[in-house]
Formats: structure tokens, C-alpha cells, sequence
């Protein structure tokens, strides 16, 4: 009962985290060019916004973990053309225990924190993104649990492009980056309807 009860509150978390995301995008971009003319197709780390990081310094930190460079092309799937001079904000998503949550979990709950990255699709729609090292940190030292480690791991790559009226958000998982290292796969193309 409590671990369903647990799981809902981090579903409800997590809707509430996305409905942020939308929210802030929309406001931040309200009356602004939606592609920053000081932006290029080579996407570099965002030094001022949020990250879901509290803000004190971390503790605890997990094992390193390197996404590989990538190169990015978003096609309209109406047109079959190129999205190009489309903003695009990377999210660099990782997860954390963090055992003060006992109102709401009584053994604590896994957060999320983010490093972000962000550029412009050029004019075949392509974006490259760096090889990325990134470490996993939490804010919480905890013990392993049942032999099950409660350090923080990295979580996936969130993929944002900014349509015309929509923010649609694409995922890869740390399983399929690391495939796509092992393969040495560096293309990754999306069809999106805007």
C-alpha cells in the first residue's frame, strides 16, 4: 500500500515537473524569438537557468556517466522537410534519494536533477550535440538499501524542440545511449508533427 502510494506521489511529481517545464517555456518565450540569433546548430550548456538542483552543495555522488556526441535532424512530418532555426533545450536528466520526504514517502523518494544544453536546428534541421561527462550528484547521504545501491545515476537525455505552438519533448534512455556508444551510432533523426 505504501510503495503504490509512493509510486503515484512520484507520478504526480513527475506530471507536475513537466507541466513546469511547458509552463516556464511558454513564459519565458512569451514576445520573444522562439531561436535566439546567438545560438548555433552546436548545442553548449545552459549556465542560468535552473537545473533542479537544490542549493546547497552536493554530497553524495554516482558513477559517471558519458553521453556521446550525437547529431540531431528533426524533419515535419506534414512537409517531409527540415525543421530548421528551431530552439532546442537539452535536458541531462539524472536521479537522486532523497529521504526527507517522509510526509509523503516513509522510506524517502527518488528525485530528479538536470544539467541543461541548448541551440538552434540550422537550415537541414540538424543539431550537434558534444560528448557530455556527467556526474550524478545528490544532496542526501544514504546507505544502500537491501544490497541495492541509493546512489544517484544518471537517468536519460531529454530532447526539447520548440514548434510553433508546441514544446515536444523526445527521450533516450542510458541503456540506448550506451548501445549507441557501443556502436558508435552517431545520427539520430526525428519526424515530428508539430
Amino acid at each position: 500500500m505504501k510503495a503504490a502510494y509512493c509510486n503515484n506521489l512520484n507520478m504526480l511529481r513527475q506530471t507536475i515537473y513537466i507541466v513546469a517545464i511547458v509552463l516556464s517555456a511558454f513564459v519565458l518565450s512569451f514576445g520573444q524569438d522562439p531561436s535566439p540569433k546567438s545560438l548555433n546548430a552546436v548545442c553548449s550548456p545552459i549556465e542560468d537557468v535552473g537545473t533542479g538542483h537544490p542549493h546547497t552543495p552536493p554530497v553524495a555522488f554516482g558513477k559517471a556517466f558519458v553521453v556521446p556526441n550525437m547529431r540531431l535532424q528533426f524533419f515535419n512530418v506534414a512537409t517531409k522537410k527540415p525543421m530548421a532555426g528551431h530552439y532546442l533545450v537539452l535536458h541531462y536528466t539524472w536521479m537522486y534519494f532523497d529521504p526527507t520526504h517522509g510526509e509523503h514517502c516513509e522510506s524517502g523518494c527518488w528525485e530528479y536533477a538536470y544539467d541543461n544544453a541548448q541551440c538552434v536546428t540550422d537550415k537541414d534541421g540538424m543539431a550537434s550535440v558534444p560528448e557530455v561527462n556527467i556526474l550524478p550528484s545528490g544532496w542526501f547521504k544514504t546507505r544502500p538499501f537491501f544490497f541495492h545501491s541509493m546512489a544517484p545515476y544518471f537517468h536519460d537525455l531529454e530532447i526539447d524542440i520548440h514548434t510553433e505552438h508546441w514544446i515536444i519533448g523526445y527521450h533516450i534512455s542510458a541503456k540506448k545511449l550506451e548501445k549507441m556508444k557501443a556502436t558508435h551510432t552517431v545520427d539520430v533523426v526525428y519526424n515530428v508533427t508539430p
